[in-house]
């Protein structure tokens, strides 16, 4: 305190007068940093000496924490023999921790108790087990001792023990965390039948492992462990607390390779389809809107290539969200005119192309009438060149929304003046070409 109080008599008196009194002032410095020596070296032994012991008693847990040392396998035997799970908790979760799983490996080999003991314990506020630890941090390594456990149910039982932040089971975090050599590790261990059952578990969000892959490589793994079609038929149709398929949350985020894994699992048109309609229960929105909705133009195009033939193509394109709007209208909407030239050149039957730019929503609007209200004009100008190569211009400069507008005083009504020329051009192509 005295240190201090010092100290800020020099700053206010240099202060008061900085030419001067600067000679004055650094001494009153020294002065004041000779009192903090003279204060830490006179404290009282009682103060110093529980310094050092509380100093002395969290070093061995600060060294490991920093990863200068990592425990040794009789620590983790004896730790895991005597069920101390906070402290086998405590050995696992230091920068370290991937160096030791080797010598977590040698433990628990030979030992099937102790291997037990381990994949069932949990520690921290948020359960993390011994099982969910090793699928989210990726340790493949750890559950080759799955074997150790002869057990088919008692397997499975320690396979569905949740653990972690969002108490999701070992399988689930390996797939959320993009681990497919781990995914394959732990579906490589069970029966088939248990396999499927695995698959089909639904945990937070009502998701299941694949939902928690994410359309990673994880998604991957999991198909490719199910032989028959219709077991993976069966997990690609599962809905979440949200009505979304595992598709429909890959096609949001933009993942096409894994898109074309889902919809390539099924070698049947009719159920790749039947998939792609599924809608979620928000919007509903089929997985191609989501896809358009985010300018995912990769995606659209490995959802359209999927579908063989231009009925299927045109049924999909059709489905409808809750505003009556199909992905051409949001393409409309969101400005995409990459995302609006995929979806209509992929239509090679003009009268489909025509009938898919003839669509309307609840407000009777065409997707022309959504673009001659927005600001940019390549989306304009593709829907309006689609029209003259399908023979509908004229169709769909005529037609009007529920207020009776054209997409022309549709355009002059929102100020895009620039729309209204484009389309005062084109009645005017078509004029000259009735004439």
């Amino acid at each position: 305190i005295l240190a201090q109080a010092i100290w800020a008599r020099a700053i206010l008196f240099q202060a008061k007068s900085p030419i001067e009194s600067n000679s004055t002032a650094c001494a009153l410095c020294t002065m004041s940093m000779l009192f903090v020596v003279l204060s830490t070296w006179l404290a009282p032994s009682g103060v110093r000496g529980i310094a050092r012991s509380l100093g002395e008693k969290q070093q061995p847990l600060n060294t490991r924490a920093w990863g200068s040392s990592s425990p040794n396998e009789d620590e983790l035997a004896a730790a895991i023999g005597q069920n101390k799970s906070a402290t086998v908790g405590e050995l696992l979760s230091g920068i370290n921790a991937k160096h030791i799983v080797n010598d977590l490996f040698k433990v628990l080999r030979d030992d099937r108790d102790l291997t037990q003991t381990f994949f069932g314990m949990a520690w921290g506020e948020d359960g993390t087990t011994g099982l969910t630890w090793a699928a989210k941090n990726g340790h493949v390594l750890v559950f080759e001792l799955l074997s150790n456990i002869p057990d088919e149910k008692e397997k499975l039982r320690l396979l569905g023990v949740s653990g972690g932040l969002y108490g999701l089971p070992p399988l689930h975090w390996a797939a959320n965390q993009g681990h497919d050599d781990v995914v394959a590790a732990i579906l490589g261990e069970v029966s088939d039948e248990s396999r499927l059952r695995l698959l089909t578990v639904a945990s937070h969000l009502d998701r299941t492992a694949l939902h928690w892959a994410f359309g990673r490589a994880s998604a991957k793994a999991i198909l490719d462990a199910l032989p028959d079609e219709g077991q993976k038929h069966l997990i690609l149709k599962a809905r979440d607390y949200a009505g979304e398929t595992p598709l429909h949350l890959a096609a949001t985020r933009g993942h096409d390779h894994a898109v074309a894994e889902m919809l390539g699992a099924l070698s049947d048109g009719a159920a790749r389809l039947g998939l792609l309609l599924l809608p979620n229960e928000a919007k509903q929105e089929t997985a191609l809107h989501l896809a358009v909705y985010k300018g995912h133009v990769h995606v659209v195009k490995s959802i359209l290539v999927s579908l063989s033939t231009d009925e299927r193509k045109l049924k999909l394109l059709q489905a409808r969200d809750t505003e009556k709007e199909t992905a051409l209208h949001m393409a409309a909407l969101q400005y995409y005119a990459g995302v609006a030239s995929v979806i209509l050149n992929d239509l090679s039957d003009q009268s489909k192309r025509l009938e898919l730019i003839m669509e309307r929503n609840r407000l009777k609007q065409t997707a022309l009438h959504i673009a001659a209200a927005r600001g940019e004009q390549p989306v304009l100008q593709m829907l309006l060149h689609a029209a003259v190569e399908c023979g509908g211009l004229r169709d769909i400069l005529e037609a009007k929304d529920w207020v009776g507008r054209t997409a022309k005083e549709t355009a002059n009504a929102h100020y895009q003046w620039a729309h209204a020329r484009s389309l005062d051009d084109a009645l005017e192509t078509l004029g000259k070409h009735n004439s």
